[in-house]
């Protein structure tokens, strides 16, 4: 496949789409065969092991600094480092963690997660961003509205300065600061546990922050978040509609919530049904959706 090729696999359920592109990711190790994606190696065998210990932020630091552990990475409670051979050597990790004063309570062999990949793939040895995590220069031709200072609006739709947010003695957001300028599309990237729904939380006004502070819309999360849940949506990944109304009864709800009321309620509405084409559909309980409309 060239850069900058569109490929697509085409084939009936079972014939291998899915585990050819798991082994592309590095998620299944091949019986024979070799593979390159980016110039890297795809099928070299490796192990992750889950390691939890304490403090773990020292124990990140020493195995990176040890020159055997360069993929190291912080998920949640644990880190995950890859390593050649599990079985010979997590008792020689638990040494010299422990040799360092860092108290080790588990290490466990277990098959890569894509998250796993995606991590490696944006951060190289030690913690290092490789071409991944850089933004790519636009094509010749193409008038980026965000990142184009002549059509910027100067304002920032969302200002965070180092926001941290502890649940005792653990620490979910760590001082992060940002700047999200209107109309940029901003994500947030990273492993489970790794603090963006609890960052997100904080910036809806609905959990405050240990120290920082953040805007949204030009208000004060923790001293305005009244004025700043009028201005926003939020698109939850589990729930997001009521599965026991209909579709126009859903749109009824979410419309009282932001306070519609007369002709903006129902030029909205209008839209809503027409943008997500679901006009003659307003009687279709939410429950029986097809799949491809959720």
């Amino acid at each position: 496949m060239r850069k900058g090729e569109i490929f697509g696999l085409v084939g009936p359920d079972g014939a291998g789409k899915t585990t050819t592109i798991q082994i592309l990711c590095g998620l299944k190790t091949p019986n024979c065969g070799s593979a390159t994606v980016a110039g890297v190696d795809a099928v070299r065998e490796a192990d992750r092991l889950p390691i939890t210990a304490k403090p773990l932020r020292k124990a990140a630091t020493m195995l990176k600094q040890h020159r055997s552990f360069k993929d190291v990475h912080i998920f949640g409670e644990d880190l995950h480092l890859v390593v050649s051979d599990a079985a010979g050597e997590q008792q020689g990790i638990r040494d010299y963690l422990e040799g360092q004063g860092i108290v080790v309570e588990g290490i466990l062999r277990v098959d890569p997660s894509l998250e796993d990949i995606f991590v490696s793939a944006i951060a190289g040895p030690g913690g290092g961003r490789t071409s991944l995590a850089r933004k790519e220069r636009a094509p010749v031709g193409f008038t980026d509205p965000v990142h184009n200072p002549s059509h910027r609006d100067k304002g920032y739709a969302v200002e965070v300065t180092g926001m941290t947010k502890c649940f005792g003695s653990f620490t979910v957001v760590n001082a992060v600061s940002f700047k999200v300028h209107k109309g940029e599309i901003f994500g947030f990237l990273g492993p489970n546990g790794s603090g963006k729904s609890t960052l997100i939380r904080m910036l809806c006004g609905l959990l405050p922050p240990t120290s920082g502070r953040a805007t949204v819309a030009g208000f004060d999360i923790s001293t305005q978040a009244h004025l700043v849940r009028p201005l926003i949506g939020y698109m939850s990944q589990k729930f997001s509609l009521y599965n026991d109304l209909t579709v126009e009864e859903n749109i009824d709800f979410y419309a009282g919530i932001y306070g519609l009321k007369g002709k903006r309620k129902r030029w909205c509405k209008e839209w809503v049904l027409e943008m997500a084409c679901l006009t003659g559909r307003e009687r279709v309980m939410a429950c029986c959706w097809p799949p491809a409309l959720w």
